[in-house]
Order: C-alpha cells, then sequence, then structure tokens
C-alpha cells in the first residue's frame, strides 16, 4: 500500500539544522503538527517533502495540508 507521498527525487544538502530539529520533532513523539513558513523561493516545499519522507519512513501518521490567502474568509 503506498503512502501518497511525493518522494525526493534528490539528496537533500544545506538544511542539516533544520533537518536536525525536524527529526526531533518526529523522534519526539508529542508533536501534533509542524509549520514551515517563509519567504517564496526559499525551498519550504523541498523541506517539507523531506520531512514528510523521514516522518514516514519513522512509522508515523503523515498528513499534508496547505493553507492559502483566498480561504482565509471561510468561517472555520
Amino acid at each position: 500500500m503506498g503512502t501518497g507521498l511525493i518522494m525526493p527525487a534528490w539528496r537533500m544538502t544545506g538544511r542539516a539544522a533544520e533537518l536536525a530539529q525536524l527529526d526531533a520533532a518526529i523522534e519526539g513523539g508529542g508533536t501534533g503538527g509542524i509549520v514551515l513558513a517563509g519567504t517564496a523561493g526559499t525551498g519550504k516545499t523541498r523541506l517539507l517533502r523531506e520531512t514528510l519522507h523521514r516522518a514516514s519512513r519513522a512509522g508515523r501518521d503523515v498528513v499534508q495540508v496547505a493553507a492559502t490567502r483566498s480561504a482565509a474568509a471561510i468561517p472555520f
């Protein structure tokens, strides 16, 4: 059974500090969620895909959601 995740096609480089923090959150077990925020073009999507891949490999339940400014008016 597949996970439905988009797996990284290449090795992640240059994000050792961020990945260490995310790995600690994944391994800690108490994480209800992780938010990646930043300006456009800084590699958030790539970091997200790597994190989802690592969490899935660690046996964690993984759900990916996205929010947009246009959805902000929805009252829930």
